[in-house]
């Protein structure tokens, strides 16, 4: 019971949250950090369709990693960062040619990069670390099987 509840809300939490961090780690590798409060309405509106277009850009791989790190009980903070790194090289890669991205200049590939470290982290953070659930290990037995779970016949 307590996997489902982790699944159906720490899973996309942390899902969303990733999104919206990535989304952040763009904007302020694109503008920096020294914001004029009169331009406080472009900069929401820029976070907010760059945090779109990060989450339809990796929900199928995200969606992919996760319900890997879930059926592998993948936990490890590498797995994310590298899940991180290759939805963010692929983003590079499927961003189009440099001349409609003049502002991303020579440095955009290190920016993407950057950007998916930073939401595979946050991810691992709030929900992957948790993946897989705990297995249990029963003492009669000596196996790593739920006790809730009849031992196989094989």
């Amino acid at each position: 019971m307590i996997a489902v509840v982790r699944i159906l809300i720490l899973d996309p939490l942390g899902y969303v949250v990733s999104v919206i961090a990535t989304g952040i780690a763009i904007f302020v590798a694109l503008y920096g950090t020294a914001i004029n409060p009169d331009l406080m309405p472009l900069f929401i509106t820029a976070t907010v369709g760059i945090v779109s277009a990060v989450g339809a850009f990796s929900f199928v791989p995200a969606l992919i990693a996760i319900v890997l790190s879930e059926a592998f009980r993948l936990r490890s903070v590498f797995y994310w960062l590298a899940v991180g790194g290759a939805i963010g090289i692929g983003a590079d890669l499927l961003a189009g040619p440099e001349a409609y991205r003049p502002s991303l200049g020579d440095g955009r590939l290190v920016i993407f990069l950057g950007a998916g470290f930073v939401g595979g982290l946050v991810y691992w953070a709030i929900a992957g670390r948790l993946a897989g659930g705990q297995r249990h290990q029963n003492s009669s037995t000596g196996t790593g099987l739920d006790p809730a779970e009849p031992p196989s016949s094989a």
